[in-house]
């Protein structure tokens, strides 16, 4: 019945469809009867099938749930970055890309806008507005002089000079003390201030030598014998304030204000290192102020300790003021 009626038919195999004519379909039908098949025709060798669908189309029904899982990965990983310059930014609010910082340029300063400003660069400014030029004129600064001393002045500062003088004199140390100390209050200009010092100068070194014969009195043993000027001393006793010694056969005893200024004159060299600068101004301010002292012998003594290098030029003056009051 189905011979000579060309249908067409639907054959159904490995869950392939093809598409077949009646006399394929006649075939395959005497083969399921289980005869053999007849050979090939040439018409049927260029009959070919449908092409097969690719792998791709062939790929199985995605199971449930699993495009969810797959759009939630893709979500997680972020969005796909596009092909080229791997520092391009993909939306205004992503994070700086790494190896963004190298395409900056090395010096922003050269690349215009403003530099970042100093804070103390105001503070810089004001202090040099306020703090004059190095070369700027400064005002004069003018000391008035102190006016002369007056007459009664002066009269009454060297009238204390004097007195201090003469109380040395007589080794009243006690009062040339008070009385130079007045003299210093009293005294106001430059020239009787200068006069004051001078003299406080040389009061010093007179000093010196009584502490010199103070000092060699103190290391005398009793029954010594010394030689002043040739003449022989034995001690009895000694003390730094107080001598007693025999000479000639004759007991003598001494203060130390007392004493003779030949033997005061010997135990000050004897403790000084002899022939010294300072040695010989010692000395020489012993001639000078002592009322037993020798005012030539104190100048040569001077000018020796000048000619080693000492500067003796206010001793000098102050020896000749001390002359003057005589």
């Amino acid at each position: 019945m189905l011979a000579g009626i060309l249908v067409a038919g639907i054959l159904v195999a490995g869950g392939v469809v093809y598409f077949v004519n009646a006399e394929s379909a006649l075939l395959v039908a005497e083969r399921g009867n289980g005869s053999a098949a007849p050979p090939v025709t040439a018409r049927q060798a260029d009959a070919s099938p449908v092409s097969l669908p690719t792998a791709v189309e062939r790929t199985p029904a995605i199971a449930p749930g699993l495009l969810t899982d797959q759009a939630a990965s893709r979500k997680r990983a972020g969005p796909k970055a596009k092909s080229g310059n791997p520092t391009e930014k993909l939306f205004t609010d992503d994070p700086e890309p790494p190896g963004a910082s190298d395409a900056m340029p090395e010096r922003m300063a050269d690349a215009g806008g403003s530099k970042p400003s100093n804070p103390d660069s105001g503070k810089s400014a004001a202090a040099n507005k306020s703090t004059p030029a190095p070369n700027a004129a400064a005002p004069p600064n003018v000391t008035p002089e102190p006016p002369a001393a007056s007459p009664e002045e002066t009269a009454a500062i060297r009238k204390l000079l004097a007195a201090a003088r003469s109380s040395l004199g007589e080794r009243d140390f006690s009062g040339a003390e008070d009385e130079l100390a007045q003299a210093t209050l009293e005294a106001t200009s430059p020239k009787l201030l200068d006069e004051v010092a001078r003299f406080e100068l040389l009061a010093g070194y007179y000093n010196d030598f009584w502490n010199a014969v103070r000092q060699h009195l103190g290391q005398l043993n009793a029954a010594e014998t010394i030689n002043v000027n040739g003449e022989e001393l034995s001690i009895v006793e000694a003390s730094p304030d107080k001598i007693i010694f025999r000479a000639a056969g004759k007991r003598h005893e001494y203060e130390l204000g007392k004493l003779p200024g030949k033997l005061a004159f010997w135990l000050a060299k004897s403790w000084l290192d002899e022939g010294e600068p300072p040695s010989l101004v010692v000395l020489g301010a012993y001639h000078a102020l002592d009322a037993k002292g020798d005012r030539q012998q104190a100048r040569e003594l001077f000018e020796q300790a000048g000619a080693k290098g000492l500067d003796v030029r206010l001793l000098l003056t102050e020896l000749d003021a001390n002359m003057n009051d005589k």
